[in-house]
């Protein structure tokens, strides 16, 4: 198939039920959606400290009219998700520039922008652990790994 990558940005009050469905749709406890649970989706937009006056900012990518990709903050500009279906991972290069431009934040003359993307995606990519570290690290912005996203809990035998 074709495809047709299309990006735009994010409408409020059309957009909304989409990106939900998408969400819940590429859920799997895999790759936990960068982060961003369908739930958490839902909720921050309804909570108080949610800024709905920025939402224009979110990028949303789309394949022949299917949405495949979103970034986007959960509360406010300065954090980014970064969410992807698996056939899509490799748009996130360019989500992550999108996100440097719309969602980050100056502080003290600097841009700071703090990403959510799961290892799974990063190490699929092979971007983040060359070029990611040459270009984030000297402008002093935060990469973090995450190498599991998952407890490994020992029970005592007698559980077992």
């Amino acid at each position: 198939m074709e495809q047709n990558i299309y990006k735009r940005r994010y409408k409020l009050l059309t957009d909304f039920t989409k990106d939900h469905g998408f969400l819940a749709n590429i859920y799997t406890l895999d790759t936990l959606n960068s982060y961003l649970l369908p739930q958490f989706f839902e909720y921050a937009h309804t909570h108080p400290f949610f800024n709905h006056k920025l939402t224009h900012r979110f990028g949303l990518w789309e394949d022949n009219g299917k949405l495949v990709g979103i970034a986007c903050y959960e509360m406010d500009v300065g954090e980014s998700f970064l969410v992807t279906d698996r056939e899509h991972i490799y748009l996130l290069p360019e989500m992550l520039a999108f996100a440097e431009k719309e969602l980050s934040v100056i502080n003290n003359n600097k841009h700071t922008l703090s990403v959510w993307v799961t290892e799974r995606k990063l190490i699929k990519l092979n971007y983040y652990h060359e070029e990611a570290i040459k270009k984030y690290i000297p402008n002093q912005l935060g990469y973090f790994l995450i190498t599991s996203h998952l407890l490994t809990l020992n029970f005592p035998m007698a559980i077992r």
